[in-house]
């Protein structure tokens, strides 16, 4: 496997974990219409990382696609989350490649923004 189809699946997977918690921001965003609460909703990156263990400079890191995450770490998200490996298959294996493209062109173009600004 060579060094594109690596950055490729870490991309997937960055793109699914950010799937799952936009699903779960619309979700509250929701409940709060409904005067709902559920305390156990992760929608934000703070909770997960207060619920996974996993320090917030790795969470950015694997949602942004920079970091090879090991699998007790994608296990302790998804144990956060409450969800099992074949829930977050699913969304895996539902991402296509154009998906992947525009995912890669929002990032470096935040990139570049973010240089931007710093040298103002």
């Amino acid at each position: 496997m060579d060094d594109k189809e690596k950055a490729i699946i870490k991309l997937r997977y960055a793109l699914a974990f950010k799937k799952i918690l936009d699903k779960n921001k619309e979700t509250a965003a929701n409940n709060k219409l409904e005067g709902k609460k559920d305390p156990d909703l992760i929608s934000t990156y703070y909770r997960l990382e207060k619920w996974s263990g996993i320090p917030k400079a790795t969470l950015l890191g694997l949602l942004q696609g920079r970091i090879n995450a090991a699998s007790t770490t994608i296990a302790a998200i998804l144990d956060a989350l409450g969800m099992t490996f074949s829930e977050f298959g699913f969304y895996y294996d539902s991402i296509t490649e154009g998906e992947i493209a525009a995912y890669k062109e929002s990032l470096l173009k935040l990139k570049t923004d973010r240089q931007r600004g710093k040298k103002k």
